[in-house]
């Protein structure tokens, strides 16, 4: 089912500002995170947070899970940073926001417009779905990026695998 909502411009604008991350640009001015809601009939950016942003944040991944609102739906585009036993990595996460307490009708919208920002952000490495808390647990969430995870945004935590 297809919801007749259309990614806006601004949409592939700010995913290949953050796929093509240059060597000689000012590493201040890199996007790290942009949250997508769906206006009418376009998905439009909401929230842009640069690195310089991010500067005095203590933990970049609990100001990503802060930028989904309790009862509503939301995409998000996370520039996630984490290490495994091997290196530090990179990569574009994209993530599906649809609590429990959002109304069935948004999540309807948001479900059955998701084909339209993935084919949009078709270079994001992991396409991710939370529901509620327990999907965006850092265990969970590292799981879902692979094995080996030790960091994510710099912090250690106590892996499940």
């Amino acid at each position: 089912m297809a919801s007749g909502v259309k990614c806006s411009e601004e949409v592939m604008v700010l995913y290949n500002e953050m796929r093509l991350v240059k060597n000689d640009s000012n590493h201040q001015e890199r996007i790290r995170l942009v949250v997508f809601e769906v206006k009418g009939s376009f998905i439009e950016p909401t929230t842009v947070l640069r690195q310089k942003d991010l500067n005095d944040e203590e933990n970049v991944y609990k100001v990503f899970l802060a930028q989904m609102p309790k009862g509503k739906c939301r995409y998000l585009l996370y520039d996630c940073h984490y290490t495994t036993q091997d290196s530090p990595k990179e990569e574009l996460v994209l993530v599906m926001w649809t609590p429990e307490t959002s109304t069935c009708k948004e999540k309807m919208i948001y479900a059955s417009s998701k084909q339209y920002i993935k084919h949009a952000i078709g270079g994001a490495k992991h396409t991710m779905e939370f529901n509620d808390e327990s999907d965006y647990e850092i265990n969970a969430f590292a799981k879902e990026l692979g094995k080996d995870i030790s960091k994510i945004e710099g912090h250690a935590f106590a892996s499940k695998n």
